[in-house]
């Protein structure tokens, strides 16, 4: 079964929580910083394509957390899901 990789990408305002703050209640929730056209990754197992493992509940889990998580740092994003290596862009994972 294929992993899969869901992006974030962040718009900051004046109004916005501090950028180490960001970064580290992402980090806390699992995300990774990424260079390139996003900012922050997380890469799934692969399980949460899968119905018969618990299907959709891991993926909607984890981006229902961020969204709270980024809502209460007051930035705005969106979010895209590729399969691991199909990513149609350059990214490099940060250490």
């Amino acid at each position: 079964m294929p992993t899969f990789v869901t992006y974030l990408e962040l718009r900051m305002s004046p109004e916005s929580a501090p950028p180490s703050k960001i970064v580290e209640s992402l980090k806390a929730l699992g995300w990774r910083p990424v260079f390139g056209r996003y900012d922050f990754a997380y890469s799934w197992n692969g399980s949460w394509s899968n119905p018969g493992n618990g299907g959709g509940q891991e993926f909607w889990k984890q981006i229902n957390e961020a969204h709270s998580a980024l809502q209460a740092l007051n930035v705005t994003w969106s979010f895209r899901t590729f399969e691991q290596g199909r990513e149609d862009f350059y990214v490099r994972w940060s250490e």
